[in-house]
Order: C-alpha cells, then structure tokens, then sequence
C-alpha cells in the first residue's frame, strides 16, 4: 500500500487533564537496556524548535509509559535512554500555544539502537491554504514529475547536505503516443507561510526512489542562470486561499527508441494485472545490466506497466541482464526477477536469474510479484465498501480531529488498507473513502462533522470496517426527435436538475438519442432541448435548422409540473420521451365577464409550452359563425341561448416553433320569456 506523507502530520487529541508530571533533567528512569530515542519538537506550520515542551514516552507492548516525561530544551530535544529492545512512541503533551501530538513508532532492537523521530505539533488557531501549479516538458512519451515544497529559508546548502525536509510532496504522471509537449497538475494544501518550490524530473534519475538520485531539478522563478534553492522565487500561502505558481518546466526529455527488445507482463495473486487503474499505481520495472568486465550490476533503464500490465525496454546494447519490480502501493515487494526480496545494497545477490539478449532479437520476460502480509497487528486498518458490501480499490484519506489531512493512502487491489503505527502516530482521526464506482464519503458519516472517530491506540490497533459508500446511481434512455422534411441529423443537448433547480450536469446525446447520467443517489429532475439540420446546409445562417421545444419528463415544460427521478443506492432509472415543435395550451384560457346579451365576455391567453416571444389571436364564433377577432366580445340577440367558443392562437414570434390553438367555451343566457296579461270580464246580470 502506498503510504504518501504530504506534510508533517497534524494534531491529534488534546492532552486529558490530570495530575501534575513529574519531570527530570536528564533521561528516563533506566529499564536495563542500551537502546536511546532522540525527540524533536518543532511547530508544524513554520518547522520552528519548541523549548519547554513536556514530552512522555509509550511502550507499545503495554500502552503504558516509560520512566518519567522530559521537557525539550531550546533546540526543542530530548533524548530517552537506557530502553530495552522494544517499539515505542513519544507524545508531545499539549501546551497553551500548541495542541498534544504523537510521533510515529520506532523498532528499537541491534540493528536499531539509537532512533530519531520528530513531532511537529498544531498550533492552537492554525489555518491553511494551498499551493498549486503546472509541470510541462516536451517528450516523446512519458512525463513523470516529482514537486517538493520547502520552507522559503531554505538555502541550497541545506539541499545539498540534506538537512531540511520538504514540507509537502507529491508525484505526477502522463503519457502520450506521439511526440509532445505534456503537461501535469499538482495541488498541496500546507500552513500558512511562505514556500520555495522544485521540480524534478524522476525519469532523469531512472525512475529510482528518491529525489536527490534523480539528474534533473528546476527550482520555480530560479532564472536559467542560477537554478538552485537560493535564487528561487518565494510564494505566499494564505489562510483558506489557493496560490497559483503557474508552469515550470522541465528540460526536454531525450528521444527513446521505440522497438521493444525487452518485455514482458506482470502479475500478481490469482493472475492479476497489475497495472495502471482508478486509485491503483502502475508498477516499476527496472532493468540491470551486468559489467562483464568486473561482474558489477547498474540499473540502465527503468518504466512503468501499462493499463494492461505490460512494460517493455527498448534501445538497450547486448549483453547479461536481470529485472528488478517495485509497487508504490505497497501490496507487491520490491523483488528481483525470481521472487528474491530487494535488501539494502540494491544488487542483485547470486542466484538471481539472468538473461542476454543480442540487441536485435526481442525477449519476453514475464513477472509473478509476491504479495505482501497485510499488517494489522497496530494503527489503523479497515476495507472500502459500497452500502451492498462489496469490497473496491480506492484510496483513503486520514484526518486528525482538527481536520487537517495527515495521509493520504492507496487501497490494495481488494480494497483493504492498513497504517500501521509506524506510519500513522496514536491519536484520534477521522476517514474519507474514495473509489471508482461509488460516492466519495466519510465512514460513519456523509460529512467531516458527522464522520466517526477512530482512536489508534499506542498498543494495538482498531478496524474502521467497512466503508459503506453509497453506489453511483444512473439515468439513461432515448430523447427522439420527429422527423422533419429537408433535414438529416438531429442534435439533444439534456441538463439534470438537482431538487432545487440548480444544475448538477449535463450532456449531449448521441447520434441515436441516447444519453446516460451517473450521479448520486438523490432527486432529479430531466429537461432535453433538441434541434435537427440538414448536414448539407453550407450556409452561413444555418437556414435549414429547426428547433423543438425544450421538455421536462413526463411531457411537462417547467420545473414546478416536472415528474421527480428518484434514485436510491444503485439506481438505474430509464427515461426516454419525445420532443415536439408545436406551441402547445399547458392550461387553457379563461373567460369571464357577463354572459349575457349586451354584457362583455373577455377571453384570456392560457398557459403555454413557450413563455416568451409569442404573439396571439383570437376567434369568436358562434357554430360555424365567426363573429370577431377581438380579445373582447359584446354578445347579440342571436347569442342568446347559443354555446360561444373562443380560440386562441399562439405564434412564435422568431418563427423557430410551430403555431398552435387551443378552445374556451361559454353559454350565453337565453331570453327572458315575455309574460301575456289577460283583461277580466264583468258578468252581466239578467
């Protein structure tokens, strides 16, 4: 597993209060051994020595402390002796400036008897910013850069002798197949303060594992002239805020030759590739050739597998030669052709298998990589999950409780990971997951707030389990347009609307309609808007395009109407409709007034598909009987008692949709009924 350290890790716990410690001047009470851990206390935003720290030492065999705490001097040490063989880890109690730290745990033994570690603790109120620019070179193939961040006092002196540390690093690659000028990105979040930067070429130095090996350095806003530490340029990082450095460049790399005469495929347990992936390292090949003058071994040549596994070495002389396989993630050894285990010398020992070739005639060397033994026995350790419990490759990402990023760190292949106590110091973090094929997210929590807690112990370890990440969920389907006479292609543009409103993506269709969204499980809404021309028009105003009236699902035209996507864990939602061009009534119009002869009726527009540039019409009639043109109209005698119908027509005024109509009724009253009066007649007598 590939552990990157990209600054000095942060604060942990704050100290818990208790009884007061008893402090001695000189080393901890004897525990009848020989072996000695040196302490350095140093701030962690400006690398400053902190005199006057408390500083407790832990056995991680009993989780309990040894002997009695030391306080730092002015250069901010403290020496532990007379330890026994044994781990241990020391623990810069927290102070009224500084938050209480861990370092990491060293392995006192014979081969180890005298340690160094430094703790570089938060200080209370510290914030961050970042660092971020571009590294360019012209190649024929590969770019593979290393950039390294160091305090702005840095001085080249203190490069050459190596004795200051950077205090962000990070690794960057690209490829091409042809010839080039490549480019990458890098980003590193760091305190506040001021920082010079370097850029090195790790193809110059073989691929080989560290900086100061590698042939090529450009030191940024260092003038061509005067390329080293001294003459860099100094960049400001501000709290909460992105500096930008811009390009540095790199020396144009040699031209390679191309035909292969060296390959071969690497493989890991049950007959994995391991190559290139989502989250996952490529590995390193690295070729030795032998001196068959004096029978010494220099590595000539180093490359990385492809996304297939494959590596291949081109251009080398005859001669004896063996391969050397190094995994950054950590999961494979770093072994010799063979399966024999990489020591400290880097030459092959005897009994490594070895090969010739004769410059012209290719070989084929393929490699079986050994996996290593997942340490859980301290630290920390846990798995990447999707909610449904299958295991991804991926990466994490450890916070310390004040948020501060402390490691970031590959997965193996089958999504577990382990940081040992060696890597990760005893302290309190909270874990990020990130993979492939699910949403990024804290375990235990969807937010740094809510995320759980993991205590590492100093003797120990602890799981975080699974990380339950929710599945990407996926909205697919076909948005079809009509046919229309003197055109042949067909063009979807589709936006997702998250609850709100807001976008959260969008797409073109293919050729066919088709579309496809993956998103996180949520509340969508959909909108498609189309167009068709004729692939033949040449004319400068496209005059054979016709538009279609954007749409929501299902046959709906604003959000408000829209029919909701709604997508759990996994999803898949299939949503295809058809668009039109016709300006269509979403809600009919109204007519009010006296329906009455002689009283006013007055019509309304409605609602529309389109909201803007319309023009509209109106037309009275009574059956068959058109009676006006008007928004208005006065019924007459010959109404009375008669259905009256209006339509309204809608046009687009730019003339890209289709004009539509839609039709209102209304009975007018009848009239009144006249009543007939009767004279009475007198009787006559007789």
């Amino acid at each position: 597993m590939k552990m990157i350290r990209w600054a000095a890790p942060a604060a942990l716990t704050v100290a818990l209060v208790g009884a007061p410690l008893t402090l001695l001047p000189t080393a901890a009470q004897a525990t009848g051994g020989t072996d000695s851990l040196s302490v350095t206390v140093d701030d962690f935003t400006t690398g400053a020595p902190l005199g006057g720290v408390n500083v407790e030492l832990y056995s991680t065999a009993t989780g309990a402390t040894v002997g009695n705490a030391l306080t730092t001097d002015s250069s901010g040490n403290v020496t532990f002796g007379n330890l026994a063989d044994g781990s241990y880890t020391a623990k810069a109690v927290a102070t009224s400036t500084h938050h209480d730290q861990f370092s990491v745990v060293e392995n006192l033994d014979a081969n180890n008897a005298s340690a160094d570690v430094t703790i570089s603790p938060v200080s209370v109120g510290a914030s961050r910013g970042s660092l971020t620019g571009t590294v360019t070179q012209a190649t024929t193939t590969y770019l593979y850069d290393y950039v390294a961040v160091y305090p702005a006092t840095t001085t080249q002196t203190q490069i050459a002798n190596k004795s200051v540390n950077p205090v962000s690093t990070s690794w960057e690659a690209t490829g091409s197949d042809t010839p080039t000028t490549l480019s990458t990105t890098w980003r590193s979040s760091i305190p506040v303060g001021q920082y010079k930067v370097v850029a090195y070429d790790v193809t110059s130095g073989g691929g080989s594992c560290c900086p100061s090996s590698y042939a090529t350095a450009v030191w940024a806003g260092a003038p061509t002239s005067a390329n080293d530490a001294d003459h860099a340029a100094i960049f400001t990082v501000k709290s909460a805020a992105a500096t930008n450095i811009g390009s540095t460049a790199l020396p144009a790399a040699a031209n390679v030759i191309t035909t292969p005469e060296i390959g071969g495929t690497v493989t890991g347990v049950g007959g994995i590739k391991l190559a290139s992936a989502s989250y996952q390292d490529d590995v390193e090949v690295m070729l030795y050739r032998q001196d068959t003058s004096n029978s010494t071994w220099s590595q000539v040549a180093a490359t990385w597998t492809d996304d297939k596994g494959t590596y291949s070495f081109s251009g080398q002389p005859a001669g004896t030669y063996t391969l050397r396989v190094w995994d950054p993630s950590g999961e494979y050894g770093d072994e010799w052709l063979g399966g024999t285990a990489v020591d400290s010398s880097a030459v092959p020992p005897a009994g490594v298998p070895t090969f010739t070739i004769d410059g012209t005639t290719p070989v084929t060397k393929n490699i079986t990589a050994k996996q290593t033994t997942l340490d859980t026995s301290s630290g920390l350790h846990g798995t990447i999950t999707d909610d449904a419990g299958k295991a991804h490759p991926g990466r994490i990402d450890v916070y310390d409780v004040y948020g501060f990023e402390v490691w970031e760190s590959q997965t193996r292949r089958d999504g577990t990971w382990t940081l040992p106590t060696t890597s990760l110091a005893p302290g309190q973090y909270k874990v990020e997951a990130a993979d492939s094929d699910d949403v990024s997210s804290y375990y235990g929590g969807k937010t740094f707030k809510t995320a759980s807690t993991f205590t590492v112990p100093v003797k120990g370890s602890v799981s975080a389990g699974g990380s339950k990440l929710l599945r990407y969920a996926t909205i697919s389907g076909k948005i079809t347009l009509p046919a229309v006479s003197g055109t042949d292609e067909g063009q979807v543009y589709l936006q997702l609307l998250d609850g709100d409103g807001y976008e959260v993506d969008n797409t073109g269709a293919n050729d066919d309609g088709s579309y496809s969204f993956v998103e996180q499980p949520g509340t969508y809404y959909l909108v498609a808007y189309g167009r068709r021309d004729a692939s033949w028009d040449d004319t400068d105003a496209n005059l054979s395009e016709v538009d279609f009236v954007p749409q929501f699902w299902k046959g709906r035209y604003t959000l408000a109407s829209a029919t909701p996507i709604k997508l759990g864990s996994g999803a898949k939602a299939t949503v295809s409709y058809t668009l039109g061009r016709t300006l269509l009534a979403t809600a009919a119009p109204t007519i009010s007034g006296s329906a009455t002869q002689g009283g006013t009726l007055t019509a309304t527009t409605g609602t529309w598909n389109v909201t803007q540039d319309l023009a509209y019409s109106y037309t009275w009639k009574r059956g068959a009987t058109v009676l006006s043109h008007a928004a208005s109209y006065k019924p007459v005698a010959a109404d009375q008692g008669q259905t009256l119908t209006v339509s309204v027509q809608a046009r687009d005024t730019n003339g890209d949709y289709l004009s539509g109509s839609t039709t209102k009724s209304v009975k007018v009253a009848a009239a009144p009924v006249k009543k007939h009066h009767h004279k009475k007649h007198k009787k006559h007598k007789k």
